[in-house]
Formats: C-alpha cells, structure tokens, sequence
C-alpha cells in the first residue's frame, strides 16, 4: 500500500509537473511563463531523446539515474519535514 503510494507520488511530480506548470501559468494568463515552460520542457526532453538515440548508456547514468536518485532523495526529505507534523495537535497563533 505505501509503495503503491509512493510510485503514485513520484509519477505525479516526475509526469504530471510537465503539465500542471504550464496550465497553471494559462489559468493565471502568465502567457510568457507559460511560453517558456513549453520551450524548456520540449528542449529538455528532444535533447534527451538525441543522446539517448546516440549513447544509451550514458544518457541513462548521466541523466537518468541522477534524476531519480535527486528526486527520490527530495521527496523523502519533503516527506521526513511532515512526518512528525500533527495537525490535530497543532494550533495556528498567526492568522
């Protein structure tokens, strides 16, 4: 149940982040943020695409694994700053 859980959450920010900045940036008419996101995100992934068709193996340990290796360590330490966070037993002093 929690690696079901955990996969979800990786998925979500490793996929769905590619689109839910970019429509967040439509939905608050920040076009040119938008623009850019786009842009950066098809430059990435077509570079990627290139070096991956030229050199597999290194693509795979020069992107790849560095990028699931750094986002996994984030969400573990995102995960780690809430997990002693009670919000039943917590109470709000500013407003």
């Amino acid at each position: 149940m929690a690696a079901t859980r955990a996969r979800r959450y990786w998925l979500r920010h490793a996929a769905g982040g590619l689109l839910e900045v970019p429509l967040y940036a439509l939905r608050k008419r920040r076009w040119a943020l938008a623009a850019r996101c786009v842009a950066s995100e098809c430059a990435y992934l077509g570079t990627a695409l290139a070096l991956w068709r030229a050199r597999p193996t290194a693509t795979l340990w020069a992107l790849l694994v560095p990028y699931i290796a750094t986002s996994l360590a984030l969400m573990f330490g995102n995960w780690c700053a809430f997990a002693c966070w009670a919000p039943a037993h917590q109470t709000v002093t500013a407003v």
